[in-house]
């Protein structure tokens, strides 16, 4: 019988963990879009909380 080597396979938890944060931001950001191009109320996007919303541009 043939030995398997003996490695490891998957990811670290330390490089999947701003992974997992990236894509959950992403999500975040396109149910606020969703939500506002759906006429369902403005919601901020930018994420500031220091930005009023009649300081936003409507161009």
């Amino acid at each position: 019988m043939i030995p398997w080597p003996s490695c490891q396979v998957g990811i670290e938890p330390a490089t999947l963990l701003p992974w997992h944060r990236l894509v959950a931001e992403c999500w975040e950001v396109s149910r606020r879009w969703r939500s506002l191009v759906s006429g369902r109320g403005a919601v901020e996007i930018s994420g500031d909380p220091n930005l009023d919303s009649s300081e936003r541009s409507d161009s």
